[in-house]
């Protein structure tokens, strides 16, 4: 009898759960945000009873409050140097190597800071200092993962993953700042050889660790693309103008209050071996404004303060300057393909949603189609929307503090673009003698480098 009883009891706990519907990883912790409990309130038997009565007419509140509540992360922190916070609600903490970031969160970069970010479907993110990007969604879907930024301010590289190899190289990385890092396997590994005296030059000449690097990387994009189902789809979104497209790789500089910039970069700016013809939609601003304007790579793009016009622009110098940092990064490239290889699971092969929620702690989009669309292309028409609405009403409530600034005779320290996105890591690359034999087009070109002997001398090719 009293083991009837216990099996009726299990039963109908299995039962409760299925009636829950869909069960997510973690899940199961207690409701009652502890820390926010008022004992008075909390103690109080007339507060009890009208959260009884609301709950007793909605059966099911226990699974919208574990829906609603449910935050997805979206990636992991590779390195910082200096200081980088994640904000999380009313509490902010500082970014290290494998910090969790999830949707919602805020990263920002404080004086002579930079960041390298991995968001789990392959996109890389890098802030430069004084930047600042919030992680809006990340949405893993049946052919496609849908990301969702927003691009606060500052210099931000953002980089979708291509199933592209890298060119080999011999020439010097150009982000050395983050150089080593944490993730050992990512760090070039050293050739121990002898040399001969007469074989000095082909010593600086040849370095086989760098090549050694980019055929690991190449071999292990190569294993991973067996595995690549999805396409990676951005949404991208600044004060005053939406970014989106398929495969992005781009460079954005926001400035608060100001004008904003950007470049798809193509194969000549990320040292593919196979040329790419990325294209993206740029959304404009404005309450009723639904015009869009198709974006080519390889130029630099100027948007006006308004949101209202965007033009190619040409011959920004300081920008090249900064686009160069980002030229040649096998070794961040390499921890990306590492940090891929841990995540291809969920967001590549899993494609059954028990499994994904269970295990994982995701949704799966996709699976509902109404009027001929996906819920994920739903959710992307109503971010459009969405998007312009509220970012125009942010610029005007901007605008109107500008005026009053004005009308008070008070100054106020508009945000421009100078050196100090890229300073701290073009100084780190030509601290070393080995970046002279770069690109020559960042430096002045002097006589004496055009002597064979010197060139030698200094390690010159």
């Amino acid at each position: 009898m009293k083991m009837k009883g216990l099996t009726l009891i299990i039963l109908s706990i299995l039962l409760g759960q299925l009636a829950l519907g869909q069960d997510y990883l973690a899940q199961k912790r207690s409701l009652i945000r502890w820390n926010e409990v008022d004992e008075v309130k909390w103690l109080d038997f007339g507060e009890w009873k009208k959260e009884r009565r609301k709950r007793d007419e909605t059966p099911d509140w226990e699974e919208i409050v574990r829906d609603r509540d449910l935050v997805e992360e979206v990636g992991s922190i590779i390195k910082c140097v200096g200081d980088c916070r994640l904000y999380r609600g009313e509490s902010t903490h500082q970014a290290k190597y494998r910090s969790k970031v999830k949707e919602g969160d805020e990263l920002h970069t404080f004086g002579q800071s930079f960041v390298w970010v991995y968001l789990y479907d392959g996109t890389l993110v890098r802030l430069s200092p004084d930047s600042s990007i919030s992680f809006k969604e990340l949405n893993i879907g049946l052919k496609t993962n849908f990301l969702h930024v927003r691009m606060n301010s500052g210099n931000i590289f953002w980089m979708n993953r291509s199933s592209n190899e890298i060119a080999l190289s011999q020439k010097k990385e150009t982000d050395t700042l983050f150089l080593p890092l944490k993730l050992h396997d990512a760090n070039p590994r050293s050739v121990k050889r002898k040399y001969g005296d007469d074989e000095l030059f082909n010593y600086l000449a040849n370095d086989e660790a760098k090549g050694n690097q980019y055929k690991r990387l190449n071999q292990l994009i190569q294993s991973n693309n067996t595995h690549l189902k999805k396409k990676t789809r951005s949404f991208i979104v600044m004060p005053n103008g939406s970014l989106v497209g398929d495969e992005i790789a781009a460079e954005f500089n926001v400035l608060v209050g100001g004008k904003s910039y950007f470049k798809l970069r193509n194969e000549k700016t990320l040292s593919y071996v196979e040329a790419i013809s990325p294209s993206a939609t740029f959304y404009f601003r404005g309450f009723e404004n639904e015009e869009s304007e198709e974006i080519i790579s390889g130029f630099w793009y100027e948007v006006d303060e308004r949101g209202r016009d965007v033009s190619r622009i040409e011959g920004l110098q300081g920008f090249a300057t900064g686009e160069f940092v980002t030229k040649r990064i096998p070794t961040i490239l390499m921890a990306r393909e590492l940090l891929f290889k841990e995540s291809l699971e969920f967001s590549q092969k899993v494609e059954d949603e028990y499994i994904l929620a269970n295990t994982y702690g995701f949704r799966i989009w996709e699976k509902l189609v109404e009027k001929g669309k996906t819920d994920l292309e739903r959710r992307e028409d109503f971010l459009v929307n969405y998007t312009r609405r509220i970012e125009t009403s942010n610029l005007l409530a901007a605008r109107k503090l500008k005026n009053r600034f004005k009308s008070r005779g008070e100054s106020y320290n508009p945000y421009t673009y100078n050196n100090r996105f890229y300073k701290a890591a073009i100084d780190d690359y030509f601290r070393e003698r080995e970046a002279w034999k770069e690109d020559q087009d960042l430096i002045e070109t002097l006589n004496s480098t055009k002597k064979e002997y010197w060139k030698n001398l200094h390690g010159i090719y």
